[in-house]
């Protein structure tokens, strides 16, 4: 599933929204960092799909945000995440949001990408909801 918000002028900002499945190791050993595939081999393997998802909508926002989809340096691009954070090898400043959400049908991982004000400090983040916080619906 993937998700865009169409603007009248490129403003840089991009989201990405999957459902955790299971992924393909091929994908991710043809977008991924070293670092981000070493980051998927050490993770417990009921976590995977997860960390595979998180890692993937954090590239696709970017790409999004500079406008150019996966038409970057992609496997030069690295997300390093823990449970609360998102620290980011990235060409521009940008911040970044994760939300993972959670219900009957699953888990979402949503992942936003926007310019840094320049007096802003690193504030990217993960946020873990259910569907109990707030209301939401694909139709």
């Amino acid at each position: 599933m993937v998700w865009s918000a169409p603007t009248p002028e490129p403003i840089g900002v991009g989201i990405d929204i999957e459902q955790v499945r299971p992924f393909n190791a091929r994908t991710a050993t043809r977008f991924f960092s070293p670092n981000e595939r070493e980051q998927l081999s050490q993770t417990a393997a009921h976590r995977r799909d997860l960390l595979f998802w998180r890692i993937w909508t954090l590239k696709e926002c970017y790409g999004k945000a500079l406008g150019v989809g996966l038409g970057y340096k992609i496997r030069e691009t690295s997300f390093e995440l823990t449970d609360t954070k998102v620290f980011a090898t990235v060409e521009r400043q940008f911040s970044f949001t994760q939300y993972i959400l959670s219900d009957e049908r699953g888990q979402f991982v949503i992942s936003l990408c926007h310019p840094k004000q320049t007096d802003q400090a690193d504030d990217n983040r993960v946020i873990r909801l259910t569907t109990t916080q707030f209301e939401w619906s694909f139709e």
